[in-house]
């Protein structure tokens, strides 16, 4: 598996990357071999950098400004191009859409035993806006056992998500993503700031969380 670091994407061979880089205008100005030299097989290490640069909103919400560059190539892929709006505001967009994504949690309280956790329900609301525009809030979850708030740390669903949000739309047919996983437990609603916050949306079907 070959991956770019530029977007921010997997692929199944270096042949299907190179062909990425090829066809993407994110990649103008950037050599195929350099983008070839940086990418990865490593699902942890792009799983590790997915919280770097990111906007938090009194530690219960965060935009992720620097994972634009991974839904702009796919919105490419469909001749779409928009740009990220920093302003984390509901008044002035004229779509918005409440739906889930996965990602893990790290507890930062020293004092609190907890290795961290991993969850399929992290609720995400994908926002448009005017001009070509486009944020996303990710909410924070708290610890089970110490109740402390925490950042998530996403993975590619991120991208896939809020990119076939996007193309739904502006009209563009596309099949729903779709990732497989057993639940280890219920979700707890009381710690999740996006139940909280009445923008919680996931949908549990036999073991698969399939999410709109």
């Amino acid at each position: 598996m070959a991956w770019c670091t530029l977007c921010q994407r997997s692929f199944k061979a270096k042949a299907n990357l190179k062909q990425h880089i090829q066809n993407s205008s994110a990649h103008a100005s950037t050599h195929d071999s350099d983008a070839l030299h940086r990418s990865s097989t490593s699902k942890d290490a792009r799983t590790q950098k997915s919280s770097a640069h990111t906007r938090s909103y009194g530690e219960r919400w965060s935009m992720y400004p620097t994972h634009h560059q991974s839904v702009s190539c796919l919105l490419e892929e469909d001749d779409l191009y928009f740009n990220f709006h920093g302003i984390d505001d509901n008044i002035r967009c004229n779509k918005s859409h409440d739906t889930n994504i996965m990602g893990r949690f790290t507890c930062h309280n020293k004092s609190c035993t907890s290795n961290g956790w991993s969850s399929k329900r992290i609720a995400i609301t994908i926002r448009m806006y005017p001009g070509e525009k486009y944020n996303a809030r990710v909410y924070h979850q708290r610890c089970k056992s110490c109740k402390g708030l925490s950042q998530p740390l996403l993975d590619e669903s991120y991208a896939d998500r809020v990119a076939y949000r996007i193309k739904k739309w502006r009209g563009i047919h596309v099949e729903v993503p779709e990732y497989s996983g057993k639940s280890k437990g219920p979700h707890n609603s009381y710690l999740c700031e996006g139940c909280k916050d009445g923008h919680c949306n996931a949908i549990q079907r036999s073991g698969i969380w399939t999410i709109g």
